[in-house]
């Protein structure tokens, strides 16, 4: 018998009422019971499970016999409670929770799962609320010390890989980024696997919507061939973006409205490879196809095109303006401007500003019939109607002239012509004005010689019935000392007349040629009229340099008249021949008078004196002179110009000389001077000629100039030779104080210095005071392909230092324990504030693939040494270097910092920083920033991370 809480219950068989706790016990039936319908049994089947049968469909309840196979122990034990139905209803009537798994276990561990074998949903909430709001699925972080970028939750999608493992293949996030109480904010996060690493794909922020892995490009495209289509308020009075799907890819961009369609300030950038980046396709026929306005741009562009890498446009342009595919107007690289029109129309109008070209030239090829350029400037009163203007020294000539007119087709038309019928008291038609000429041309007319014939003419002049004008007037108002106010020079002339007067009505008062001069004026040297012959003139005739014929001369008439009307000549000579250019054996008179054809009583000179007391008729002198301040030898040249071939002094030798010391061609001697000058050349006047000029064509081992010193000793301020100018040279390539040209030399030394002697003095010094923006030394070479060396320092083993071609500078040392490079610049503050500035600059802006600086060491070697290394002078300590194998040692002059200090800045305006110290950071960086602890002691003590861009730092957990 049983009891239970004091009475007694009689056992059946199979089942039994346990007296200790009052459980039922069944026992295993022998066989499996049957029911009708109507009947509820309990029972324990064959497999020891606790079956419920209500006359129609069994229950499974559990397992009896076994450990937590009643419900209760189940629950107690914290076992698995299986029900094995078909459908488990559970039913609530109460507005209350109606189904609550609390796991208060603090450990890993599934709350609720799921698993099924079939095919159907796996999880489906079904909504029958008469409301417009459907299914709501709450999920609540209740966390007691909620923070900012708390993750609230949670979705992950989990799968196999082909190795068997578990993998997370994507993840759904929510996270507080900020829990400020009335200022909270989320973000909603899609992360997924990207090539075997969890990427966030997708990620939410208030109005922000961010795509993309962060590792390549972002894509947003439609699943199949469909338009994207991009637009705010569901299209209503919106803007649109769409991209049409098919062979031309489209993008159109609208406004739904009246609004403006703006772009942003930096512009649009659009990738791809092609030639055309950007196309606008224009639909209409009327109004403006494209429409930049502005009112407010003060000092800005408009408009601007900016290809910020020069050396990549090669050949591309800047602007492109395109009618029927073909281009009318571009604007190339390095702003060269295309304009193509058709002939005969219109290309470029301006009505009104003016055209101004800074730097380059104009080129005008015309095929057409019309004017090729045409000036109008009806409004030109005292101001220039075509101005060519230059401030550079210009030096071209022939067909690289200032203003060139190359008519090369001409043949009877004119080249040139100015028509100013209107004028009458003009200065000039045409003016020339070369106020700075010194020895050059101001008009010249070249014609070739093969065919300028007879009755060609290289200046007309037509006066038509001028009656006084003068036809050809050349007037100066100055000290006039060249060769020849009008000057005629035909070097290969023989037969031909260079100047030829004709009158064809014949002279009665007038003069063919008259020339005058001012009786205050006193002719000094070349005379009023003054005939020179600098060749080698052999007429023997009477057709001398001065060739009179009066073949039409009779009665009493002269032929050539010299009067000296003057009533006040006291000193002067009526007619002066002089020739000053003899030496010893000349055998030729210094006047010759030939009378060939004279019969009677005439007198082939006659020279009459009026004076009765003294003086002398002809007068030849040469006096003894003495020495003293006499000249011994006196060659005087005036203003006139010494031509090729002359010479004022020449001593000339053809025998073989062999005179080393004394009997040389020129020998000055001078055994007792000690402070005077033994030679001089003196001018104040030369500017384009030659001082002094040694032609020694057939020299080889001889000396051009030698200069020889012995024993005694030059001291401070002697020289061997000196080169002196106080002038303000302005001279850079020739006409230099010092000007050495070896133009036929090719592999020979021209400037050699031997100084075997030297210890310790300078071999080459050059002083410059005061230069400032000059260059002490000027190496420069314009030979196309040049491979040598500007500068070479050799030792007699190798070369120690050197500058090649194209900059190339080489500096091999092999001195022990010795520095090889210094630079030293003490007194530089704020070098380096630019692009391409600082004590020491290295400038690549082209360079692509190769490597601006390279410092190569051996592996291996470098075991205290440095790559790189930095030290504070004042601190006396190393603040940065880079060691071996790339080890970089930063901030070694700084001490640690509580709070934290600068270490290592990365990204543009120091973007994030990298910094160290002692104690909790308190150092102020930007967001994302990361700051080493050196005391601490945790594993949440010795990292972390700048979470506002301030003062907050979150310290992240490390693992151990």
């Amino acid at each position: 018998m049983a009891y239970l809480n004091g009475r007694q219950y009689s056992s059946f068989k199979g089942i039994e009422l346990l007296a200790t706790n009052g459980a039922l016990r069944f026992s295993t039936p022998d066989v499996t019971p049957t029911t009708t319908t109507g009947e509820r049994l309990l029972y324990v089947n064959s497999s020891n499970q606790l079956i419920y049968d209500n006359g129609s469909t069994t229950t499974n309840l559990g397992t009896s016999g076994s450990a937590g196979g009643s419900l209760d122990t189940a629950y107690d034990n914290g076992a698995v409670i299986t029900v094995d139905v078909s459908t488990l209803t559970l039913t609530q009537t109460l507005n209350d929770t109606g189904f609550l798994v609390n796991k208060t276990g603090t450990g890993a561990g599934l709350p609720v799962r799921i698993v099924n074998a079939g095919t159907g949903e796996d999880f489906q909430i079904e909504t029958t609320r008469a409301t417009s709001t459907g299914v709501v699925l709450d999920f609540y972080h209740n966390s007691a010390s909620p923070a900012d970028a708390d993750v609230i939750f949670e979705a992950q999608f989990n799968g196999e890989d082909d190795g068997g493992a578990t993998t997370e293949y994507g993840r759904i996030r929510v996270l507080s980024d900020d829990v400020t109480d009335a200022t909270e904010d989320a973000t909603f996060q899609l992360a997924l696997f990207v090539a075997g690493t969890q990427r966030t794909s997708l990620a939410v922020t208030g109005p922000t919507v961010t795509i993309g892995d962060g590792a390549s490009n972002a894509t947003l495209t439609t699943s199949g061939a469909l338009d994207l289509i991009l637009s705010t308020n569901a299209g209503t009075n919106s803007g649109t973006i769409r991209i049409y799907d098919g062979a031309n890819n489209n993008i159109e961009i609208e406004t739904n409205g009246t609004g403006d369609l703006t772009l942003p300030a930096t512009g649009i950038v659009q990738g791809g490879t092609t030639a055309t980046r950007c196309s606008f396709a224009v639909g209409g026929t009327t109004g403006d196809g494209f429409l930049v306005a502005t009112s407010t741009i003060t000092s800005g562009d408009v408009l601007a095109v900016d290809h910020t890498a020069s050396a990549t446009l090669n050949g591309g342009n800047l602007l492109n303006l395109l009618v029927d595919s073909s281009s009318v107007f571009a604007v190339g690289e390095s702003g060269a401007m295309t304009i193509t029109g058709a002939a005969a129309t219109t290309i470029l109008g301006i009505t009104a500003g003016n055209i101004v070209l800074s730097q380059g030239t104009v080129a005008v090829t015309s095929t057409g019939t019309g004017d090729v350029v045409s000036v109008t400037a009806n409004s030109v009163l005292a101001n220039n109607g075509l101005i060519v203007t230059g401030s550079g020294t210009f030096t071209g000539t022939g067909a690289n002239s200032w203003v060139n007119v190359t008519a090369s087709g001409l043949t009877t038309g004119t080249a040139l012509t100015v028509i100013a019928n209107t004028a009458t008291t003009s200065v000039a038609v045409v003016d020339i004005s070369t106020t700075g000429l010194t020895s050059g041309t101001s008009l010249r007319i070249t014609e070739a010689t093969a065919t300028f014939t007879t009755g060609a003419k290289a200046i007309e002049v037509d006066l038509v019935a001028a009656t006084a004008g003068n036809g050809l007037t050349v007037t100066t108002t100055g000290a006039y000392t060249g060769t020849g106010m009008v000057l005629l020079t035909a070097g290969a002339a023989t037969t031909g007349i260079l100047l030829s007067l004709v009158s064809t009505t014949g002279m009665t008062s007038g003069s063919l040629l008259r020339m005058t001069t001012s009786t205050a004026g006193a002719v000094a040297t070349n005379g009023i009229c003054s005939i020179r012959a600098t060749g080698a003139y052999t007429s023997t005739s009477n057709a001398g340099l001065l060739d009179v014929v009066a073949s039409a001369l009779v009665g009493t008439g002269t032929i050539v008249n010299i009067q000296a009307t003057n009533g006040s000549q006291l000193t002067n000579t009526a007619l002066n021949v002089e020739q000053t250019t003899t030496t010893t054996g000349y055998t030729g008179d210094f006047v010759r008078i030939v009378g060939v054809s004279t019969t009677g009583d005439c007198n082939l000179i006659a020279v009459t004196s009026g004076s009765t007391t003294a003086g002398d008729a002809l007068s030849i002198t040469n006096n003894a002179i003495t020495l003293g301040t006499a000249t011994l030898v006196n060659l005087v040249h005036g203003t006139s110009v010494l031509g090729a071939g002359s010479s004022m002094l020449r001593i000339t030798s053809t025998g073989v000389d062999t005179g080393t010391s004394t009997g040389v061609l020129l020998d000055l001697a001078a055994t007792a001077a000690t402070s005077a000058i033994l030679g001089l050349v003196t001018s104040a006047t030369l500017d384009s000629g030659t001082a002094l000029r040694l032609t020694l064509n057939g020299l080889t081992t001889g000396f051009g100039i030698r200069v020889t010193h012995t024993t005694s000793v030059i001291a401070d301020s002697g020289s061997l030779m000196e080169l002196s100018s106080t002038s303000v040279d302005t001279a850079t390539a020739s006409g230099c104080v010092l000007n050495l040209i070896g133009s036929g030399s090719t592999a020979g030394t021209q400037v050699l210095g031997t100084f075997a002697g030297l210890t310790t003095g300078k071999a080459v010094r050059v002083v410059a005071n005061a230069l400032t923006s000059g260059m002490m030394l000027d190496l420069e070479t314009s030979a196309a392909g040049f491979s040598g060396s500007y500068i070479r320092c050799y030792d007699g083993a190798a070369i120690d230092f050197g500058v090649a071609a194209d900059g190339v500078v080489t500096i091999t040392s092999t001195a022990t324990n010795a520095t090889t490079l210094v630079f030293t610049n003490d007194f530089a503050t704020t070098v380096g504030a630019a692009a391409n500035d600082g004590v020491l600059n290295f400038s690549a802006d082209g360079l692509t693939t190769g490597t601006a600086l390279n410092i190569g060491l051996t592996e291996g070697t470098l075991t205290t040494g440095r790559y790189i290394k930095c030290w504070d002078v004042t601190a006396g300590v190393e603040v940065f270097a880079v060691e071996e194998d790339g080890e970089a040692f930063v901030a070694g002059g700084r001490a640690t910092t509580a709070g934290g200090a600068d270490a290592i800045n990365i990204g543009s305006s120091a973007a994030i920083k990298v910094a160290w110290g002692s104690g909790a950071p308190t150092y102020t960086a930007p967001q994302g920033s990361l700051y080493l602890r050196t005391d601490g002691s945790s594993t949440s003590t010795r990292l972390y991370v700048n979470t506002d861009g301030a003062g907050t730092w979150t310290n992240v957990t490390t693992a151990a």
